[in-house]
């Protein structure tokens, strides 16, 4: 593998396993770690106010910079992450990866990468309507977040799962007597309740361990985020993942074949027959991604040693 003169710093929030984007953030981290390459995580924080002087502005962000390096703020992980925080020396060289919701380059690096975990707000800060920006590198998480942005090089897919298989796993043969279900990012289905999941157990707001506890006892859920990698999560578990379609979305518009094997778009007869025909084409998919993202983080690298290096 091609190697890297500087380090990688990822611009993380305090681990929250709730959070997708978190959890790729910190396992990103950890995944460079493991592959030899030097990579450090530091504390996503606020910006100051616009309407401070830039010297202030830039006072404000260097104190709170040296708080978290000195452990004066908290900044949880996840302990079977290896996330260690970077020094002062480390930001000062480092190349700075920034999730799409970080405007500007609040840390100062020398060389910064964006990384798209999802669709960007044309009204948040620091989106790609503002993009390119001459000498930064973007990545992605999958193509459906960066549609109409074409000046993305496509073959900057960054696509890493933290699967959880210690909470994750099929019980065998129990009785499965519930129905559940979730909305996290599905908000315009949340009112629309399916027949049949009126009396779901709601599982937005609980823990992994908890919601793994519902799965195992459970046949069907249902899932209004149609991009959760909760579907997958339900399926280790033996229950039938069936997706709540947001308004206009289409089958083949929501994921390609391959993609949407052992999950229900909908709950149609056919759709619930083909989620159980499909099941073990889901955990095939699954080992084809590991496969896939070991490829991406070498493309990663390389990306980023010939850019910067």
């Amino acid at each position: 593998m091609v190697k890297l003169n500087r380090p990688i710093i990822v611009n993380c929030p305090p681990f929250n396993e709730q959070s997708g984007g978190c959890v790729v953030l910190h396992y990103l981290t950890h995944r460079l770690r493991g592959m030899g390459v030097e990579a450090y995580a530091f504390p996503l924080f606020g910006d100051p106010p616009s309407s401070l002087p830039k010297p202030l502005r830039d006072l404000r962000r260097q104190v709170t910079i040296r708080k978290f390096i000195a452990g004066q703020h908290p900044f949880p992980t996840h302990p079977a992450l290896d996330t260690p925080m970077a020094s002062l020396a480390d930001l000062r060289r480092g190349i700075g990866v920034y999730p799409e919701i970080v405007a500007g380059n609040p840390l100062g690096f020398a060389h910064v990468v964006r990384w798209i975990l999802f669709t960007p707000d044309p009204h948040g800060p620091g989106q790609p309507f503002d993009w390119p920006v001459p000498g930064e590198e973007v990545f992605y998480f999958q193509a459906p977040f960066i549609e109409g942005l074409p000046w993305i090089p496509r073959e900057n897919a960054l696509r890493l799962q933290w699967h959880r298989e210690d909470l994750f796993h099929d019980p065998g043969a129990v009785e499965r007597p519930t129905v559940c279900r979730m909305i996290r990012k599905g908000t315009a289905t949340a009112d629309l309740v399916p027949p049949g999941a009126e009396g779901a157990v709601l599982l937005d707001g609980r823990s992994n361990a908890e919601i793994a506890e519902v799965f195992k006892r459970s046949s069907l859920f249902y899932c209004h985020d149609p991009y959760s990698m909760y579907c997958d999560y339900a399926a280790f578990c033996g229950c039938l993942p069936i997706v709540v379609p947001p308004p206009g979305m289409t089958l083949d518009a929501w994921r390609p074949e391959p993609d949407r094997r052992g999950i229900a778009f909908g709950d149609s007869p056919e759709q619930l027959d083909w989620a159980l025909r499909t099941r073990e084409g889901l955990f095939e998919r699954i080992r084809d991604l590991k496969r896939q993202e070991d490829a991406m983080l070498e493309h990663f690298v390389a990306r980023l040693a010939a850019a910067f290096n």
